[in-house]
């Protein structure tokens, strides 16, 4: 990204300010020509953020003016912070210097400054030898005219033309954090990751406070002045919430349903959440787009598979934008994001603290002072985090500071060890506020993890006053100067600019937020999470139809359960406002997986197995099934598993078999996907015990054919096969119309079939259970009844029909949204494309099937997938990896995946006979 040079820097020391006024009208003729602008630090707006506007005119320069003299010597920012800068510039861009000698001073004895020719020369100084005013006149005179002459050598660069209109929305992303200091290396590898052909994805990783956002911000700043540097689109977004755990309630659902809006697409509501992902990535680009994403870390795994993106949606989006992008997706995160490392396109770039010479500079900038080794070690005392100096210095140059040692040697409250150096700070901030209004605003602040918007401060702000939260903001003007010197310290974010959609609105660093929520006095938080509740509760529509209608309702819920409302806000929000009862309305019409379990996430203590005591036993079995069906939902089977065996033993201890069959049932099944299959045999079994228990030719059938399943798959083919011929007979009994196992538990048993050769049986099945479908049937009935038939025709040989087959199938469960059955369906028909010498569409199948099972935990599809490659390799006539039969059989051997032992040795078999040919 390029600088357009159209200024002439002047340094000076503001005890040279006389000599400044002298030469300034001299210097503006060169304005009036259209040379270049003159430009000093008097220019500088109050408030504005001087060093960094120092620097942008640095770049910006064409010429710089040294006004030498002792003073501008002994200038610690001049020599140790501009001077650097200059001379870079001039070897980078070829920046003109022009040194004036204004008093004596050792100026001989600086290095850069002997090496160049001084201004008057002849060893004159402007003040010894140009006494008279007509004197110094023509001195500067001729000085304006040698800068004229000098740049006239090398003429400016004509304008740039207006950047042309482009849509762009960074309006989520935080507006708190904007100092920067000592990243030029990374704003340099950002313009380098924008402009490169090949960079797909940078990943920032650091730890919070240490300035990735404000990179981020700045970056954006400087791209934007330059048009965007030819992008066509630009959006962000901002996951960033108060705490990067499971029970922040974040999700990635409103980030990709307002994106596939933003973007274009006709129906965002529409598939599953990797069909959405998918939707999504190919609309990003589809132009040459800048996506920023923000503080990613809340849906990434912090334990186990650490870094992996959770969501479904953002993790399919984040792979095929790695994959392949004209644009650039920029992260922002506290971990390295698991998985991207797999796509040569995507980068990390990890920032370190700052430097002690960074640290200085801010300190210094910032007005606190002292000698280099002084401000050097100070900031090393606050681990040279760069929001911990920050803080700092605003602290210590507040007015009436009561200075360094009233910072305590460690923070008051509980928190991470990288958090220690900025919340030492913020405990001195809230001694020296006191219990005055801008400590309140803070603790407002406090309850929020996001931004806080207008209307909601308003309804806390309300009367009657809250003690300890906003009695003192109800004096007159209070709360408007309590803003004002919040943020002069820097403890919350500047005003947004009016007519923007955070108007009126309030954000504080995260840290800020933390640390001020820790801050509350208990009774002043239930008062307040109260008052938000009932807001946000009373703001939406009663029955949302949309998950943008949906968000008041959404952010309520932790703001009732912290009040202590669980029990109610249960019920009478997620029961019947959002899932409208019985309905499931948000998920099931919504795709709302992912929000809804981030607002499960609050009614538990920690997640998945415990929810909160005060709950009903009915609510908190409602719960711990809901949590299984979103997590599922979602992909994350493994996680699956843990709330419903605690739904199990809630149901055995309460004697409710059929409850606990089911939930039995379920596990077994989620094992055996899992490649956990001696742990799924003997859970089917104590499944196949609890329906007995209860009764009913439904749970007795369900749970045997789940049994059935799981011994065919650990290889007991005869056994599997008698269970499922029990369950066929509970299926008679219970539905007499319908004699067949049908859906799932009707394709297991002609999976069982076919690997047994009975082609012929498989087929009249599935002609059968076809022809009793009706229009209300599930999606993922028909594709799976649809999947037998095309097995049986590719087996019989019969190509043309199972191809018509196999595409609908593999159509139909991908609407269905069901992952490790959408794996069956690609497994069926990558096999069916080698048959056919299809091997390019079989190898993306399968590449497919590995992208699902492997973000899923899906042990035995990824066995499956691993046994189709040898197969299509040795198809294909390449070579075969003589240690992928080691591994296979290994992993058989780990998840108890018998029935392919047979397949396994016939293809180690064949490898061997081509080897020894």
């Amino acid at each position: 990204m390029k600088t357009l040079r159209t200024t002439l820097f002047i340094s000076y020391s503001h005890k040279d300010q006389e000599w400044l006024k002298r030469l300034r009208p001299h210097l503006d003729v060169l304005e009036h020509l259209g040379h270049v602008i003159p430009w000093d630090d008097r220019s500088i707006e109050t408030g504005s953020e001087w060093y960094e506007e120092i620097k942008g005119k640095l770049q910006a320069s064409r010429a710089a003016v040294l006004l030498i003299s002792p003073d501008f010597l002994a200038s610690k920012f001049c020599m140790k912070e501009e001077i650097p800068f200059m001379l870079e510039q001039v070897e980078e861009s070829g920046l003109l210097l022009v040194p004036i000698l204004l008093r004596p001073c050792a100026w001989k004895a600086v290095p850069w400054l002997k090496a160049r020719q001084m201004t008057p020369g002849e060893g004159k100084t402007v003040s010894q030898h140009y006494k008279e005013p007509d004197q110094y006149d023509e001195l500067f005179a001729e000085i304006a005219v040698f800068i004229s002459e000098k740049l006239a050598e090398a003429p400016s660069p004509p304008p740039l033309p207006p950047p042309p209109a482009i849509p762009v929305d960074i309006s989520r992303l935080p507006t708190s954090g904007r100092e920067l200091f000592g990243r030029k290396d990374e704003l340099a590898f950002l313009d380098e990751a924008w402009e490169s052909a090949t960079t797909t994805v940078v990943s920032l990783v650091a730890w919070g406070g240490v300035g990735k956002s404000a990179l981020v911000n700045r970056w954006l700043e400087g791209l934007a002045k330059q048009g965007w540097g030819g992008a066509a689109r630009v959006f962000g977004w901002s996951f960033y919430s108060q705490g990067s755990h499971e029970n922040s309630a974040t999700s990635a659902d409103d980030f990709i349903d307002t994106a596939l809006r933003w973007f274009g697409d006709k129906n965002p509501t529409e598939g599953s959440a990797w069909d959405k992902g998918e939707r999504l990535a190919e609309l990003v680009r589809a132009e040459k787009t800048l996506l920023v994403l923000d503080g990613l870390e809340p849906l990434q795994w912090l334990q186990g598979d650490e870094g992996r993106v959770k969501d479904p949606a953002l993790a399919t989006l984040l792979e095929h934008l790695a994959e392949r992008n004209p644009g650039l997706v920029v992260i922002t995160t506290r971990q390295h994001v698991a998985g991207l490392e797999d796509y040569k396109g995507a980068i990390d770039r990890k920032l370190d603290w700052l430097t002690p010479a960074a640290g200085r500079a801010l300190l210094r900038t910032r007005g606190v002072a002292g000698d280099d080794a002084s401000l050097e070690a100070m900031s090393a005392s606050f681990e040279n985090h760069a929001l911990a100096v920050s803080l700092l210095a605003r602290f210590l140059t507040q007015p009436g500071s009561p200075g360094l040692a009233a910072i305590p040697a460690r923070p008051r409250h509980d928190c991470k060890p990288e958090e220690r150096a900025p919340r030492r700070v913020l405990a001195a901030f809230a001694d020296t506020l006191g219990e005055g209004p801008e400590r309140q605003v803070l603790r407002l602040l406090g309850l929020f993890d996001r931004p806080a918007a207008p209307d909601e401060l308003r309804a806390l702000r309300a009367a009657p006053a809250i003690a300890g939260l906003t009695d003192r903001l109800e004096a007159a003007g209070a709360w408007e100067s309590a803003l004002a010197r919040l943020r002069d310290l820097g403890l919350i974010a500047k005003a947004p600019k009016a007519g923007c959609a955070a108007d009126g609105g309030l954000d504080a660093h995260p840290l800020v937020r933390t640390h001020f929520a820790d801050d509350l006095p208990e009774a002043a938080a239930k008062a307040g999470h109260d008052r938000l509740y009932r807001h946000l509760t009373a703001k939406a529509k009663l029955l949302p139809d949309t998950l943008a209608e949906l968000r008041p309702l959404y952010l309520a819920i932790p703001h009732g359960v912290a009040a202590g409302h669980a029990q109610a806000v249960l019920e009478e929000v997620y029961w019947r406002r959002i899932l409208r009862g019985d309905q499931s309305y948000s998920v099931k019409k919504l795709g709302t997986h992912g929000a809804d379990l981030a607002a499960l996430a609050t009614f538990f203590a920690p997640p998945w197995s415990r929810p909160l005591p005060a709950l009903s036993g009915a609510a908190r079995a409602f719960l711990l099934n809901a949590a299984g069906f979103c997590l599922r939902g979602l992909g994350r089977l493994a996680e699956t598993v843990e709330p419903s065996q605690a739904a199990l033993e809630m149901a055995t201890q309460q004697q409710n078999w059929q409850n606990a069959a089911r939930q039995a049932d379920n596990i077994c099944e989620l094992l055996v996907t899992l490649g956990r299959l001696s742990e799924a045999l003997t859970t089917g079994r104590q499944a196949v015990e609890l329906a007995d228990r209860c009764g009913g030719a439904f749970f007795r059938m369900l749970t045997r054919a789940t049994l059935a399943d799981a011994l065919h798959q650990s290889g007991e083919a005869a056994e599997a096969g008698r269970w499922f011929v029990e369950a066929e007979a509970m299926q008679r009994e219970w539905q007499p119309a319908y004699p067949l196992l049908y859906s799932v538990r009707g394709f297991q048993y002609c999976d069982l079939l076919l690997g047994q050769g009975q082609v012929g049986e498989v087929r009249r099945r599935s002609v059968q259970l076809i022809q009793w479908q009706q229009p209300s049937d599930s999606i993922l009935d028909i594709a799976l009844d649809h999947l037998s038939l095309g097995l049986a025709e590719a087996a019989a040989g019969e190509a043309s029909a199972a191809a018509g087959s196999l595409e609908c199938v593999v159509d139909g469960l991908r609407r269905a949204g069901v992952q490790d059955n959408l794996s069956r369906g690609l497994l069926a028909r990558a096999a069916f494309r080698r048959e056919q010498g299809q091997f390019g569409a079989a190898g993306r199948d399968l590449a497919e099937v590995r992208r699902i099972a492997g973000r899923g935990g899906m042990r035995l599809f990824l066995i499956d997938a691993e046994l189709e490659e040898v197969r299509l390799r040795r198809a294909e006539g390449r070579a075969v990896d003589p240690e992928i039969f080691p591994r296979l059989r290994a992993a058989i051997a780990e998840t108890g995946y018998h029935r392919r032992d047979a397949e396994l040795k016939a293809l180690v078999e064949l490898e061997g006979a081509s080897s020894s040919s």
